[in-house]
């Protein structure tokens, strides 16, 4: 599986927004960061050119330098998928 990071999901003002309505709910966290990332599957090896391609294809919206890279800093990740047959 091929995993490729993408631009951030929200906006600071929607996460500013998502982080008082948790703060309101009365949950005891914090939503530090929020980016989308692509899980591709495929059957055979793609070719260096392939792989090219694809990330070029999911370039899009603010994505800086820093966003290139994927780092889980400890085990509060969590990761949100869209439920199965979702297309």
């Amino acid at each position: 599986m091929l995993i490729i990071p993408g631009a951030r999901a929200l906006s600071p003002f929607r996460l500013r927004k998502l982080g008082a309505d948790i703060e309101a709910s009365g949950l005891d966290l914090a939503v530090l960061e929020t980016r989308y990332i692509h899980l591709v599957d495929f059957a055979a090896q793609l070719s260096a050119d392939e792989i090219e391609l694809l990330n070029e294809l999911l370039q899009y919206g603010q994505v800086s330098r820093q966003d290139n890279s994927l780092e889980i800093p400890d085990d509060s990740f969590r990761l949100v998928v869209p439920r199965r047959g979702t297309t």
